[in-house]
């Protein structure tokens, strides 16, 4: 026994100095705010020397020409390096600029290298492929629209930092975190800030973060209606977090519509908690325990997982169904439903015309 509890500490310990030597400890998501806040340099360009996930024969250094700068010292049509790219290392993922992509990179100074780094590793370098690239449609991969949003978004909070007033600059930056939740490319990134600042794909834990607090009435009505446009679990918990003391059926509603889809069982089982607290019903205490003890990770693929949701689903069936055109909280105000217009940066809708039909 003791000869087995020595193997087994010291494969651990092993396996802690490899960790450490390859530096490889996940890191949590990186926000859109963070990274403005921490950048030093934010520019759209097109990758004209690039580094691959994976390309382990790569020197980590990349080379992308500036079209668009929205903070930093750098020059339409500098060629900006990128150095301190680790492309072998898989977790947390490195920054990924991909040959001949468009797309936007936040940036901090090297002053070793004079160049530059990217900040929050993968999360920092976003990039647009082309439509040929094997990853072109992994779900990290960016489209036009996304990279259109993520734009607007950055050239927002970038007016937002050079307010003086410390209670402007607060009420400003909420409102413009609310309105990240409204797009696809950055509504992780306002939940997470709403949330809580630690919020992980890992750790689903709800803190209040220092603008949780002050919500209103029409920033939650705007959630609401911004949840009706998420349909899996793992999209609508943050917003089912946000929205525990907003009374409406139709929000517990979609919280409960989701669940059936399954998820986790960690996101389950929090979505679970959430919906009993906003509304009550007999034996749902039972149901989540049960629910608890599932061993399965995925609900779906558990006979079990999916008995469960179908019975705590039975529980909440006399709630109002969701019809298409109904789409927001009737809260809300009319025209919430719809994402907030942005304008299109500069020369971006010439060189990429939205796509007919295509969701904002």
């Amino acid at each position: 026994m003791r000869a087995q509890m020595r193997v087994t500490i010291a494969l651990g310990i092993f396996v802690f100095c490899c960790a450490v030597e390859a530096r490889a400890f996940p890191i949590p998501p990186v926000s859109l705010l963070e990274l403005c806040r921490c950048a030093d340099a934010i520019a759209v360009g097109k990758v004209v020397k690039p580094v691959e996930f994976m390309d382990s024969e790569s020197d980590g250094v990349a080379e992308v020409r500036v079209t668009r700068v929205y903070k930093g010292d750098a020059k339409v049509g500098d060629l900006v390096r990128v150095t301190g790219i680790e492309p072998g290392m898989i977790c947390p993922a490195p920054p990924c600029y991909p040959a001949n992509a468009t797309g936007i990179a936040f940036l901090r100074k090297n002053v070793e290298t004079d160049g530059y780094t990217t900040v929050g590793l993968s999360y920092g370098s976003k990039f647009v492929r082309n439509e040929k690239d094997p990853l072109a449609n992994h779900p990290w991969s960016l489209t036009l629209e996304d990279l259109r949003d993520i734009e607007a978004a950055t050239a927002e909070y970038i007016k937002i930092e050079q307010l003086a007033d410390p209670e402007e600059k607060k009420r400003a930056t909420i409102d413009w975190l609310v309105g990240l939740t409204e797009h696809p490319a950055t509504a992780r990134s306002g939940c997470q800030e709403l949330c809580d600042s630690a919020w992980s794909y890992t750790v689903k834990q709800f803190a209040a973060s220092k603008f949780a607090g002050d919500l209103t009435d029409a920033h939650k009505a705007r959630l609401a209606a911004n949840v009706m446009r998420w349909n899996d679990v793992e999209s609508v918990l943050p917003f089912g977090l946000l929205l525990q003391d907003y009374e409406s059926e139709l929000v517990t509603r979609k919280l409960v519509s989701a669940l059936e889809r399954g998820g986790s069982k960690s996101d389950v089982v929090l979505l679970m908690k959430l919906i009993a607290k906003r509304e009550r019903r007999p034996f749902v205490g039972d149901v989540i325990k049960r629910s608890e003890r599932v061993v399965d990770y995925d609900f779906l693929k558990s006979k079990e997982g999916a008995g469960l949701l179908r019975e705590f689903a039975q529980l909440y069936a006399d709630l109002p169904e969701l019809k298409p055109a109904e789409g927001a909280d009737p809260r809300a105000k009319s025209n919430a439903s719809k994402p907030t217009s942005r304008p299109a940066a500069p020369g971006f809708q010439k060189r990429y015309p939205r796509r007919r039909g295509a969701a904002r």
